[in-house]
């Protein structure tokens, strides 16, 4: 065979004349396209779990691109998620009924941060208002969406069946059970139509914006099932990650699917990619998924940046120490990045480590 030629895959002493495949072997770093969909000019929204405030933070403070959140709202699940989307597109999905009372009299909105109070109805209305309102403004303008999915476990209204954001806070949970929630685990079925009807609104009210689905690597704290929470992680990450994989095969049109999930649960055998806790994720797997992110997703100009040059070299070294030690949000610094532009990586690393203890 000459160097030219394509290889075949073999295995175990077999050979089979395929030349599709991708060995376990031979993984050296994620494979997936280069879409170069993000420039300096492009409007991104990010929408679901915690770890979307990792895109949008890296891409605003170290890329400079126009990113945004959906503010005091983090989407745990796809059915509160399509909630949220045909709230923003469609028409209310809910209103005064739906508010929570505290017991100290207060209200608070299910459907956005259960931490927020307001001593009147009208307070919490137009405070909830100013956030859909601004929200429904990204969205709609957003040249790309992407859209972290958390987990399956849910809590929802017992009569409306309309899904919280999070478990019911003490001052609402303890007093008002069993009327005021009830748990659901989403089922594959439920997830998959949910990710469906977004993928299709959005679609429709935002046609020229591209969409990407992504599973957080970010595990379960705990589970109120029956089951280990180990257990009740991987179901969970599992159903997601097939209902977004199944989506995104069967949808090509400006649908795309992200695997910071598989970045970090497949991660190399030597890097800290879990904090003590076991289920939130170091900094160093947020520099790993973001820059498999900026390789996928950002164009050339932005993926020359001194941000983006400073981790792809750390990782291709397998650096995981020092890489571990930078925080993305910290490649601001103009002298770090002159010198990192200039190869002295060593010597923004000393620098960098003094101005953070200062």
């Amino acid at each position: 065979m000459s160097d030219s030629a394509p290889a075949v895959l073999q295995h175990k002493g077999y050979t089979w004349n395929w030349t599709r495949f991708h060995k376990w072997s031979d993984r050296t770093a994620p494979i997936a396209p280069e879409l170069k969909l993000i420039t300096r000019h492009s409007r991104v929204f990010g929408m679901g779990s915690c770890f979307a405030d990792n895109v949008v933070r890296y891409l605003t403070r170290d890329m400079g691109v126009n990113a945004s959140s959906f503010e005091e709202s983090r989407f745990y699940d796809p059915v509160s998620m399509l909630q949220a989307v045909k709230h923003l597109l469609v028409e209310p999905q809910y209103g005064r009924d739906d508010m929570w009372t505290t017991e100290d009299g207060l209200y608070a909105n299910p459907f956005r941060n259960p931490r927020f109070r307001a001593k009147s109805y009208e307070e919490l209305d137009a405070w909830s208002t100013r956030i859909e309102t601004s929200a429904a403004q990204k969205l709609k303008a957003a040249d790309l969406i992407v859209m972290t999915l958390g987990g399956t476990e849910s809590w929802r209204n017992p009569r409306t069946l309309k899904t919280y954001l999070t478990l019911p806070f003490p001052d609402v949970f303890n007093a008002q059970m069993p009327g005021i929630a009830e748990f659901h685990n989403l089922s594959f079925a439920e997830c998959y139509a949910a990710l469906e009807e977004i993928y299709l609104l959005l679609r429709r009210h935002c046609p020229e914006a591209h969409i990407v689905f992504t599973v957080s690597p970010v595990r379960l704290t705990f589970t109120v099932s029956e089951k280990d929470v180990t257990v009740a992680t991987c179901q969970g990450k599992s159903t997601l990650r097939a209902a977004a994989g199944e989506l995104t095969d069967k949808y090509r049109d400006h649908l795309h699917y992200f695997q910071s999930y598989e970045i970090v649960e497949y991660g190399p055998a030597d890097a800290n990619l879990f904090g003590p806790d076991g289920a939130h994720v170091t900094d160093l797997a947020v520099a790993l998924v973001m820059n498999q992110f900026a390789h996928q997703f950002l164009d050339a100009e932005l993926r020359n940046s001194a941000a983006f040059e400073l981790t792809s070299s750390m990782l291709r070294k397998h650096d995981f120490e020092h890489l571990a030690a930078v925080r993305p949000v910290d490649l601001r610094y103009p002298i770090i990045r002159l010198l990192r532009t200039l190869g002295l990586e060593q010597a923004a690393l000393i620098l960098y480590q003094r101005l953070r203890k200062r």
